[in-house]
């Protein structure tokens, strides 16, 4: 007899346990990084414009699923620097610059890339 009430109790609290699970609904994805996004895009290279705060505009071709990015003063030009970065997330690195993507902002430094700055993504659309 115990052992009967104690099954029902048991399968009685496996039952609530599962139903406040399913419940609980799935959790909203994060949004994905701009290296993530143009990581994807493997066949299809583009150039991204951001505007920078001392009014000038660099663009950005992502390329190696994310893990290096070239700036240059205008798509495709030869000017354009490469810099790399270890794993997806992480700051990009040339000979003598640096680039750190947060959302829609790229953070330049270094000679290569015009010295310290800030630029944001110019909308496209």
């Amino acid at each position: 007899m115990r052992t009967t009430i104690f099954r029902i109790g048991s399968l009685a609290g496996l039952s609530i346990l599962l139903i406040a699970a399913a419940c609980s609904g799935p959790k909203e994805p994060s949004a994905p990084t701009e290296a993530e996004i143009h990581a994807d895009e493997k066949q299809r290279l583009a150039w991204h414009p951001y505007r920078c705060d001392d009014g000038g505009t660099v663009f950005v071709e992502f390329a190696d699923d994310g893990l290096r990015i070239n700036v240059g003063p205008a798509p495709g030009k030869k000017k354009a620097v490469s810099l790399t970065a270890p794993a997806a997330g992480l700051q990009y690195v040339g000979e003598q610059s640096t680039a750190t993507l947060k959302g829609s902002r790229l953070i330049l430094a270094g000679s290569e890339v015009g010295g310290s700055r800030s630029c944001e993504r110019a909308n496209t659309f």
